[in-house]
């Protein structure tokens, strides 16, 4: 059961690095990210993740 964890999240891990974050994200810290009112139309306020 784990090997089957273990695959499954390595191919996700896969896809998130050929995706990676969009390129308006800004890094504010270690833990925290930003995107712009540019990002998505209608968007008012930043975005904080």
């Amino acid at each position: 059961m784990i090997d089957v964890i273990q695959k499954k999240f390595k191919k996700f891990s896969i896809i998130v690095d050929k995706l990676g974050p969009p390129e308006c994200i800004k890094k504010i810290s270690e833990n925290i990210w930003e995107l712009p009112t540019s990002y998505k139309k209608g968007m008012r306020v930043l975005g904080r993740i």
